[in-house]
């Protein structure tokens, strides 16, 4: 019988450190692979929706793609996995939020919206600016 230790999570084995005989001077996580090739493509896509083209759209794509991919990785671990980290994106943009109330004010020719909040009930009886127990 075999058991399983709890250091899975903790194995080097899902880190790729270059081919046989000549190592990278840095680990490159096989997760992160993955995710860079899809920001690849995804920020490829926008810059030719935006109107980029020629040579260096690729190599910029691909810096912007590997800058993108590291910041994200940093939130991802053997507790939080990639999965988990698009949920929660996904669940903080669709939650349902408190509507704002929102008044429109004139100045001249410009106009401005500004979050407006409703004042609390006065009291009834005194002044606002009185205090009590003092002369």
């Amino acid at each position: 019988m075999r058991l399983l230790s709890d250091d899975l999570p903790y194995e080097i084995d899902n880190r790729y450190l270059g081919p046989p005989g000549r190592s990278l001077p840095f680990a490159i996580r096989y997760s992160a692979v993955a995710v860079g090739l899809v920001i690849f493509v995804v920020v490829l896509w926008v810059a030719r929706r935006m109107g980029a083209s020629g040579l260096a759209v690729v190599p910029l794509a691909l810096a912007v793609a590997a800058g993108i991919t590291t910041i994200a990785m940093r939130l991802v671990n053997h507790d939080r996995s990639v999965v988990a980290l698009l949920i929660a994106f996904h669940r903080e943009l669709h939650t349902p939020r408190r509507p704002r109330t929102v008044a429109r004010a004139d100045f001249g020719s410009a106009t401005s919206r500004m979050p407006v909040r409703p004042l609390p009930p006065r009291r009834k009886g005194r002044a606002p600016h009185a205090r009590r127990g003092r002369p």
